[in-house]
């Protein structure tokens, strides 16, 4: 190599790569704060359901499955995780970083769906706005409002994207209410 050339792809210390930067993941040094725009976010996806609304359907009629008709089956898979790996750990002492965390934060999740069937009975969940998928319109707000922040949820950003998604698409009480639950 000639002297002062620098090897192929690398740069001189302190300069900068020329033209702008390719799509995809960016350096570490990047915050892990989401660059995405909540209010912009927020609007697009009350857009979005607008255009896929249809009339709402009759209150008693079949909504679909209901998210408190499968949270028994969560609670049982949730145990038979949590008991594998109790078993595992009697039998060989290593697990994943997921299963230690599971086995040490088993009550948290427990907890968190003894509340979810508290907080959302049938009766409720039935009132609830839905989407043609038969989902609640707000459980797809919440999984968008999760997604977009890559689950780091900040209540400032969350205010803001449902702010701007009521701009466009009014929630009702029941969906506001609904909407920690999700």
């Amino acid at each position: 190599m000639p002297s002062g050339s620098q090897p192929p792809g690398s740069q001189p210390p302190g300069s900068q790569p020329p033209g702008p930067q390719p799509p995809g993941p960016q350096p570490a040094t990047q915050t892990s704060s989401p660059p995405v725009n909540p209010e912009a976010e927020g609007r697009w996806l009350a857009e979005d359901h607008r255009r896929r609304a249809q009339p709402a359907p009759a209150v008693g009629s079949s909504p679909g499955v209901l998210m408190s008709a499968r949270l028994p089956r969560f609670n049982s898979i949730l145990k038979e995780a949590a008991g594998r790996f109790q078993a595992q750990t009697a039998q060989a002492g290593q697990l994943s970083q997921a299963a230690e965390w599971l086995l040490d934060n088993y009550h948290v999740a427990a907890q968190a769906l003894r509340e979810v069937q508290q907080d959302l009975p049938p009766y409720y969940e039935r009132q609830l706005p839905r989407l043609p998928a038969g989902r609640p319109r707000i459980y797809d707000l919440a999984a968008e409002i999760i997604q977009t922040e890559n689950a780091l949820l900040d209540l400032g950003r969350v205010q803001r994207f449902v702010a701007a998604y009521q701009e466009v698409l009014p929630l009702t009480m029941g969906e506001l209410w609904a909407l920690p639950i999700m």
